[in-house]
C-alpha cells in the first residue's frame, strides 16, 4: 500500500474524531479503555477493501489491518464512533501511529446509503507479514466486537472461519 492513495488527515469536527474500528476496536470495552469518551455513532462498512490479520505484532502475531483494492465486491464491516480529540492521542499511541500504523481518512457507508468521512489505521507495508497468525483470544475480541454491534451474519461467520 502507498500512503499516496490516502489524504493525510484534516479533522472534520473540532472537538471530535469520527473513527471507524474494524478490528478488536469494534469491542466498545476495549475501545473504551484507551478513550472513556468514545462514543457509537452505528456500524457502517468499507467498499473496495478487504480485511486482512497480517500485520505483525511486536510478539510476531497477527492483528487486523484493511487494504485498499478498489473491487466494489470488496466490503470491511466495522464501527464508527466520535472520539474527543484530547484522547486521540491515547488512540495513536495504543495503534501505533507512525510506526506500526498510519491514520488515514477514509469514506465509510451507513446502512441508509449515508457516506461519512472517517478516520482509521491501516498498517505500513513494511508490518505486513502473510504468515503472521493472530491469537485466539485477539480473534475473540473481533468477532466479539462484530457481534455487540450485530454486523451481518455471513461477515461474522467470515470471521470465524478465518482461522478455524
Amino acid at each position: 500500500m502507498e500512503l499516496g492513495e490516502f489524504a493525510l488527515l484534516a479533522q472534520p469536527h473540532e472537538n471530535t474524531m469520527t473513527y471507524f474500528a474494524y478490528g478488536s476496536n469494534m469491542l466498545t470495552a476495549r475501545l473504551l479503555f484507551r478513550c472513556p469518551g468514545a462514543e457509537k455513532i452505528e456500524p457502517a462498512f468499507l467498499i473496495g477493501y478487504t480485511l486482512g490479520f497480517d500485520k505483525r505484532s511486536r510478539d510476531g502475531s497477527g492483528k487486523c489491518t484493511v487494504r485498499r483494492t478498489g473491487s466494489p465486491s470488496d466490503v470491511v464491516h466495522g464501527v464508527l464512533f466520535t472520539i474527543p480529540q484530547s484522547q486521540v492521542p491515547s488512540l495513536d499511541r495504543a495503534e501505533g501511529e507512525g510506526t506500526e500504523y498510519d491514520r488515514v481518512l477514509i469514506q465509510a457507508k451507513t446502512k441508509n446509503d449515508k457516506t461519512v468521512p472517517a478516520e482509521t489505521y491501516i498498517a505500513k507495508e513494511a508490518k505486513i507479514d502473510r504468515h503472521a497468525i493472530p491469537y485466539d483470544w485477539y480473534l475473540d475480541l473481533v468477532v466479539t466486537g462484530a457481534e455487540q454491534h450485530e454486523l451481518p451474519h455471513t461477515y461474522i461467520e467470515g470471521l470465524r472461519k478465518e482461522f478455524p
